[in-house]
């Protein structure tokens, strides 16, 4: 199967918006490249930036919205989550996985499924929610195993971290658009899609419309959920994840340095009991192998390793630490 790169835009002036407006970088500047993308690829910057929907961090990473059944357990059920490695090997150009050219690290968002005996349609995979105080520019890099990238795009005028305050604004198959259809496609670094106008009207051009956009004008808050709608139709499984390696985001508030506050070690007490992590505050907490593979995460005051055994290293900001479960 030919695999292929996506970069893709929901970018340009927020409609209405005025064109003298400055605009800041979402995430600290810092952190970023000169062009002003945040690249996942260090454990600090995801663990400063990425965390579950009940997390303060910018980025939210959401599950998939079905379970499947567990191989080694018949009778149980799971959910794909979707979860960040600074170490993904993304696709390059050439559908090549860590081949030259191509990105690392990122996030991954399991695909959707489809069941043709029960859905009319296919079942959202894994997603990043972002809540905004206004939205200039939204920019995502993405690669995927796939020769048709899709997503599900669903926006709120309201900062918020619930999926249900989200409403419906785009769904497309970016592998097969073209420039008569709206959004376009350019033959750059593998597809530039680039979304000059997202927006959908929920009253169809009759009366009064009520026009859902992922832009707005200075102070207009927006939450942006972004979906993995890309599915193989004959998958049991999670065949077709999706990496989102790269963001960028213009916003009219500065809000660069909110909720992003770095764990200093000198401030972290980490207390390891009865194979139970515990901290006083919440955080970001990774446990790693002595060979520096991730065996669990979790943000939170807490996380549970009892059912680990051996010599562990356990991450939380900018302090590690040993710990035998």
């Amino acid at each position: 199967m030919k695999k292929s790169l996506l970069f893709i835009a929901f970018a340009g002036l927020a409609i209405g918006a005025n064109a003298q407006d400055a605009t800041y970088n979402f995430f600290d500047p810092a952190d970023c490249d000169a062009d002003g993308w945040l690249w996942l690829n260090s454990q600090e910057k995801i663990d400063k930036y990425v965390g579950g929907l009940d997390s303060d961090k910018k980025i939210k990473l959401v599950p998939a919205q079905y379970e499947l059944r567990d191989p080694a357990f018949p009778d149980d059920y799971y959910t794909p989550e979707s979860y960040a490695d600074p170490n993904l090997k993304g696709y390059n150009q050439l559908g090549e996985e860590g081949g030259e050219g191509s990105v690392t690290g990122g996030i991954v968002l399991p695909a959707a499924q489809y069941d043709p005996d029960e859905d009319w349609w296919p079942t959202d995979g894994g997603g990043i929610l972002v809540a905004m105080p206004d939205c200039a520019v939204f920019e995502l890099y993405i690669s995927q195993s796939m020769p048709e990238v899709m997503t599900e795009i669903y926006v709120a005028k309201k900062e918020t971290n619930k999926l249900e305050d989200c409403e419906y604004i785009w769904d497309d198959d970016y592998g097969i658009l073209d420039d008569t259809q709206g959004p376009v496609i350019k033959d750059y670094a593998g597809f530039y899609l680039n979304m000059q106008e997202i927006e959908y009207d929920y009253d169809y051009g009759e009366g009064n419309p009520d026009i859902w956009t992922i832009y707005g004008e200075k102070g207009e808050a927006r939450t942006a959920y972004i979906a993995n709608y890309s599915y193989i139709e004959e998958a049991t499984d999670n065949t077709c994840p999706m990496y989102i390696q790269g963001i960028h985001i213009l916003t009219y508030t500065d809000a660069s340095q909110a909720g992003v506050k770095a764990i200093q070690a000198d401030n972290v007490k980490i207390n390891i009991n009865g194979g139970v992590i515990s901290l006083q505050n919440a955080a970001q907490i990774s446990v790693y192998s002595p060979s520096g593979a991730k065996v669990a995460e979790a943000y939170g005051s807490s996380l549970d390793c009892s059912s680990l055994k051996g010599v562990y290293l356990v991450k939380v900001g900018n302090k590690t630490v040993k710990a035998v479960f």
